[in-house]
């Protein structure tokens, strides 16, 4: 003990044995805490390094875009997967506008929201709505959504004061025409660019360094960029890591997988063919043709025997046929294939069901578990078109159209045109009838609307009761009862597909096992009578038989069949 070690001794300190920062096992190897931080021999060949979101894209996400391109073409499970992010995503129809401006008062302005939503329309045709005349609103969706899962990014010019009837048109602009390989880092009075989006100091984007011509194409003349800002370019990615300035594939973690898997069903295929064709050798066994063979020379071709089908040749003495028989496909392909789709399918965000076709192993519980999270997930990426997309569109094109002069409206009415909503497609109920007593028992006890469930199936409330309202219009001109009710007062949404009613199922109908009692009285209905001679309802021209015929309901009673009666 030293000196300064005695001296601190006298106050009570003393000197502690150092101790290092992590255990150690035997040989000075460090021990890991955590079993994902084992640094192990059996980890070896699992060492990846940490980088910024854009180093690690910068050098590899054009192979990467460029692959997946290549699976979209020739692989039918990743044409498929982005076929069907394209038609469950946005539809037949597109994601529907639908104006809801209200006047100062806080009344709906029916003159201005239908104004609005009929110059909509007329701008989303291909002659006003794309630069290049040839997409329409609702192909621009698609394209969006086809091309966002392959490219992992898609680019929009909003070309504000283009020469069309509404001043507006979009550009679609290629991601291989933003140049990733162009970085310039940041200087005093200049921003950064990375990867051909130039962006400031809290990396929100500032301008866009676009290619005129791909670079692909060898025309002999200088390749020149455009500067293009921010604010005329719609740039839509998911971003996987915060601070990430491009977009990655969504094909990332699956491309190994599909290309692989890919080349082993061509094998298969191509030996199942082999085995199909029934070759073979033929071997000679006499020794004096075997000593007069006479081998061929270099350039020339083995002897072959070419055999017809049904066609048995002669074989000379002393020669026998060898088949060569490959047993292909191999038992185990079907379940080894259904193994790598089901992994692939999990890396996609979709069902095994959907991404293969394959039904053969599903029943109605797994599949409807897996339809409502896939859909889910549409809900999500429709979210993400609407916020970044149709929202950003519609408010310069109503700028440009009330600019313009193509879209007139009383200003008076209402200031404030930004008042919208937004209608994706929605889907059928996998199972109509329980899903439709459960919608109308959720009606019923107050906890949802029927617009909202209209939402769901991708339909609009007002527009069904307008069509509701032109149907019992006309069915009342007509003199026809469409409303749908039985005389005997059992409501149309209270029947049983087997025509049963719930009361009957539970055994509580009065009625039920007594074919002589007299129908039952409508709920809520003081125009129909039960026969009973003690009723002094006033009974309609129209009762026969102590039945009434059910009157004649408005539209607002009737409004969805999961509505019920009022």
């Amino acid at each position: 003990m030293g000196l300064v070690d005695r001296a601190l001794a006298r106050f009570g300190y003393r000197k502690v044995a150092r101790q290092s920062v992590a255990p150690r096992r035997p040989g000075g190897v460090r021990a890991s805490i955590f079993n994902a931080a084992d640094s192990s021999r059996l980890y070896s060949d699992f060492t990846p390094w940490t980088y910024s979101p854009d180093y690690e894209l910068r050098w590899e996400f054009r192979y990467m875009r460029a692959r997946a391109r290549a699976l979209v073409r020739n692989n039918p499970y990743a044409s498929g997967f982005v076929g069907e992010i394209a038609n469950q995503v946005i539809g037949p129809h597109g994601v529907l506008l639908q104006a809801r401006v209200q006047t100062q008062a806080g009344d709906h302005a029916k003159s201005s929201n239908l104004a609005i939503e009929k110059a909509w329309k007329e701008w989303g045709y291909p002659e006003t709505c794309s630069a290049d005349g040839r997409n329409s609103w609702v192909d621009v969706q698609e394209l969006i959504m086809r091309t966002m899962p392959m490219d992992g990014e898609v680019f929009l010019r909003r070309l504000r004061g283009f020469d069309n009837e509404f001043g507006y048109a979009l550009q679609f602009i290629d991601a291989d025409l933003v140049d990733e390989l162009y970085n310039i880092p940041a200087a005093p009075g200049r921003n950064e660019i990375r990867m051909g989006v130039e962006i400031d100091g809290y990396n929100r984007p500032v301008a866009y360094h676009v290619y005129k011509r791909y670079p692909s194409d060898n025309t002999g003349q200088q390749y020149e960029r455009e500067r293009i800002p921010a604010d005329e370019m719609l740039h839509l990615f998911i971003q996987y890591r915060p601070n990430q300035t491009r977009g990655i594939t969504w094909f990332a973690p699956v491309v190994s997988s599909l290309h692989y898997l890919d080349g082993y069903e061509f094998a298969e295929l191509q030996a199942a063919r082999v085995a199909a064709a029934k070759m073979g050798f033929i071997l000679n066994k006499n020794m004096e043709a075997i000593q007069a063979y006479d081998p061929p020379k270099p350039g020339e071709e083995p002897r072959t025997m070419d055999v017809e089908p049904g066609l048995i040749p002669e074989l000379m003495p002393g020669q026998e046929f060898v088949a060569f028989d490959p047993q292909h496909p191999s038992t185990a392909f079907k379940e080894f294939t259904s193994t790598v789709l089901r992994a692939i399918a999990r890396g996609l965000n979709m069902s095994y069901a959907t991404l293969t076709g394959d039904l053969s192993q599903a029943n109605y519980g797994s599949q409807r578990g897996g339809m409502l999270a896939e859909r889910d997930h549409y809900r999500k990426l429709q979210s993400y078109v609407v916020t970044h997309g149709c929202r950003v569109i519609y408010r310069d094109w109503i700028r440009m159209s009330l600019l313009g002069g193509a879209l007139v409206l009383d200003s008076r009415l209402a200031s404030d045109y930004t008042d919208i909503a937004w209608k994706p497609r929605g889907w059928k109920w996998i199972d109509p009838w329980s899903d439709l007593r459960a919608a109308k028992l959720a009606i019923d006890l107050g906890l949802d609307s029927r617009s909202r469930l209209a939402a769901e199936q991708g339909r609009d409330y007002e527009e069904t009761v307008d069509e509701l309202a032109e149907e019992q219009e006309y069915a009342e001109a007509a003199g026809v009862d469409v409303s749908g009710n039985q005389i005997t007062g059992v409501s149309a949404t209270s029947v049983s597909p087997e025509g049963v009613s719930d009361e009957q199922k539970e055994g509580d109908n009065p009625q039920q096992g007594d074919e002589d009692a007299e129908p039952q009285k409508p709920k809520n209905n003081p125009g129909a009578g039960s026969g009973d001679d003690t009723d002094t309802t006033d009974k309609p021209d129209d009762v026969e038989d102590g039945t009434a015929r059910a009157p004649r309901r408005r539209r607002m009673s009737r409004l969805v069949a999961i509505g019920g009666t009022r």
